[in-house]
């Protein structure tokens, strides 16, 4: 895998959901952003969702902001909905 393989990906996650989430989170998805290289910090993003020790930070998510918010970030993380 070269870096071109790594980086398109995450830019286009970038590109694709950066309205959405500011819009979701009133924040700019560049806070949590750590280039094109490592894509979309969720260690950065938990302590700002900063679940219950019970609860996920998907549960959290949806607890704060919905299950669409929950889709806008799986995104980033290119992760598939189900």
């Amino acid at each position: 895998m070269n870096i071109s393989e790594i980086c398109l990906p995450n830019r286009l996650a970038y590109l694709k959901h950066h309205a959405e989430f500011r819009a979701i989170f009133g924040k700019s998805l560049k806070t949590f952003w750590d280039g094109n290289l490592l894509g979309f910090n969720i260690i950065e993003f938990d302590h700002f969702i900063n679940p219950t020790e019970s609860e996920s930070t998907y549960e959290a998510i949806t607890r704060q902001y919905g299950k669409r918010a929950v889709v806008v970030v799986k995104g980033l993380l290119q992760q598939p909905n189900f």
